[in-house]
């Protein structure tokens, strides 16, 4: 005898095919995610470029007393040589500004939230992965500064904001 309730087949979804559609779904998710993650290193990537490229041209440049006469003129001298292709401070691709300054009679380069004492502005993550490229790179010592501006002597935290400067001379 057949039960009652089983004479009549009711559309819907069976549990296999939900669960296929959520499977599709966690896979799309996941690679977003990952896109995103390759998205964020190629702007560390970009950035850490710009850092040598702005080295090089300053190493280029070869007048140092001139150039550094007047930080604020430096990209002005430079893009007047042909070093850099535009007169003003340049922007990152994290965002940002690049600016020059002195401190104890070495040039420094920073990027921060623009001008010359522009506040922080990337994350622990992200100057955690400049710091690291940049020493690879280069050799030289970075310096990362916390949101209060001062230099950062522990590891940065991931909810913090921070700046990053490079030496431009010694």
């Amino acid at each position: 005898m057949q039960h009652p309730l089983l004479k009549k087949m009711v559309p819907g979804f069976s549990l296999i095919e939900i669960s296929i559609v959520l499977v599709i779904v966690g896979i799309l998710m996941g690679s977003v995610f990952k896109g995103k993650n390759l998205l964020d290193q190629a702007k560390v990537n970009a950035t850490v470029t710009e850092f040598l490229q702005i080295q090089a041209a300053v190493s280029s440049y070869g007048k140092e007393a001139e150039l550094f006469a007047s930080p604020e003129n430096i990209w002005k001298k430079l893009a007047e040589v042909g070093l850099w292709a535009q007169p003003q401070a340049p922007t990152s691709r994290l965002g940002g500004v690049f600016s020059v300054f002195e401190s104890g009679g070495t040039y420094y380069l920073r990027l921060s939230s623009g001008g010359s004492s522009g506040t922080a502005f990337l994350t622990g993550a992200q100057v955690k992965a400049l710091s690291l490229k940049l020493q690879e790179s280069n050799g030289d010592t970075v310096i990362i500064r916390d949101s209060s501006n001062g230099i950062l002597k522990s590891e940065p935290q991931k909810d913090g904001t921070y700046s990053i400067e490079m030496a431009l001379t010694s």
